[in-house]
This record gives structure tokens, sequence and C-alpha cells, in this order.
């Protein structure tokens, strides 16, 4: 029997966009949905190392016990390692995120989203999840 751990489309397509070509934080959003459906999303933009307008995109839906501690970066890297721990069973709980280097950043989240944005016409290949 296959454990749900170990295959996720979302997470699978994060992968396919090569997010290790995507190390630096460019900009973080914390949003805040209220009634009906209260809750936080979080927005990453990672950029690439030098010279591309090319960006990713990531949305977390849902967010729960999220920390962020940037220290002293001039730079913040980013390296995420993204879980699917839905066979925890925990009610909308399904990805644990981690920078997999700092470990000064993390969160649970409900749901992904990832795209890669060209810049200047906005094209983007998208998947969303449900």
């Amino acid at each position: 029997m296959k454990n749900d751990s170990d295959s996720d489309h979302a997470i699978d397509h994060y992968h396919a966009l090569k997010p290790t070509e995507f190390p630096r934080l460019g900009r973080i959003e914390l949003t805040q949905r209220f009634d009906p459906d209260a809750g936080q999303d979080l927005t990453l933009e990672l950029w690439p190392r030098e010279g591309c307008a090319r960006r990713l995109l990531l949305t977390f839906e849902n967010v729960r016990d999220f920390r962020f501690a940037p220290g002293a970066w001039s730079q913040i890297p980013v390296h995420l390692e993204i879980t699917c721990i839905r066979d925890r069973q925990w009610d909308a709980v399904r990805y644990r995120v981690t920078d997999c280097e700092h470990l000064d950043f993390a969160f649970y989240c409900e749901r992904l989203h990832a795209e890669l944005s060209d810049g200047a016409d906005d094209e983007r290949d998208a998947f969303p999840t449900g």
C-alpha cells in the first residue's frame, strides 16, 4: 500500500519547476482572511541566482504555526522542503514546510500552489491543488 507522503501531485509539480534554481527570497507576504473563511495565506516569490526575470511563486493556504526569523541575512537564502503529512490526519493540515538549511523558517498548511512567472509578460505555468 502506498503512503500518502510518497506521492503528492502538488509536491511533484513544485519539484518539476526546479526550485533549486530559485534560492533567494524576493518577497514574502502573509495575508489574513476574515469570516466566513478566516485564516492566513502565505505567498513567497523566489528569485534565481542571477540575471533572469523568471520567478517561482508559491502560495500556501491556511498556514499554521508560522515561524520566520531571518536574522542578519542581507539576502535570505531559501531551500524549502515540502512534506505531505496527510497520513497524520490533522484537521485542515496537509503539508509541512521547512527550510532544510536554516532552521528559522517553518510552518504547516492545507494547500499549496506553485507557478513560474516570467516577469515582464507574466506568462505562468500553474498547478493549483484542491
